[in-house]
């Protein structure tokens, strides 16, 4: 990845064939050394919360920088589980790969044996599938897998294909590129290293009365999740943080 001088890239290279090796060469150059998958973990599960939450008033290009920011989480996660997972090859083409890679492997299935349907639910979808992939890399809650057979439970290829089909699935239906939010991604980072966001106590706090609405049992999940990684103890999702 080194011969990807994506602080150089001409505007021109920017579109639709824009490649995976471009992404994983901005993570590679602006990931810090020695960052722990606590800081991982922590970190994903802000910044889906800042994805699904947008602030109000806040428009297109904050969507755009919170897709890229999650991009960034995504390739941060698949090095910490371990780099090799079967995803895509690094000269996969982004767009591509969003819109023809949008199918779930893992069912979502709620405590009452109800099914998620990604396509119809794609902020359901986002939240549990973020969820899975620190629980993969941390286990504690059985119920996210219910209704996925034994076998397939915290699989890394698995959980990090359907959290990227579900990334990219809301992310189209936000009209919103893979493309797009790495170049975003790019130019924030074009003059500065990676400051991962460390979230130190309640992951929430920068959210309040502005979580966008998911399923009940979604947002009891995400709480649930949210506390076993943070270890914060609490309840981080109280009705002020439901608009």
């Amino acid at each position: 990845m080194s011969n990807v001088n994506w602080r150089q890239m001409p505007e021109a290279q920017w579109g639709g064939c824009t490649e995976f090796r471009v992404l994983r060469a901005i993570v590679a150059d602006t990931l810090a050394p020695g960052i722990s998958e606590a800081v991982v973990r922590n970190g994903m599960i802000e910044e889906t919360f800042e994805l699904l939450s947008p602030l109000a008033g806040e428009g297109r290009t904050y969507a755009i920088k919170e897709v890229g920011d999650n991009l960034w989480y995504h390739e941060t996660a698949r090095k910490a589980l371990g780099g090799d997972t079967g995803g895509p090859t690094e000269a996969v083409q982004l767009n591509c790969y969003q819109r023809h890679n949008q199918t779930m492997i893992l069912p979502i299935v709620s405590l009452s044996g109800a099914t998620l349907n990604p396509q119809a639910d794609r902020r359901g979808a986002l939240a549990i599938a973020t969820l899975r992939v620190v629980d993969t890399m941390n286990p504690k809650n059985d119920d996210l897998w219910r209704g996925v057979e034994k076998e397939h439970k915290r699989n890394a290829a698995a959980v990090l294909h359907d959290h990227l089909a579900a990334l990219g699935s809301f992310a189209l239906g936000e009209d919103i590129d893979f493309s797009q939010a790495t170049k975003a991604l790019a130019s924030k980072h074009s003059t500065r290293r990676r400051k991962p966001h460390v979230v130190d106590a309640n992951p929430t706090d920068s959210l309040r009365e502005r979580l966008v609405p998911v399923s009940p049992w979604v947002l009891e999940m995400i709480q649930t999740t949210a506390v076993e990684n943070l270890g914060s103890g609490g309840q981080l999702l109280g009705k002020k943080m439901i608009r």
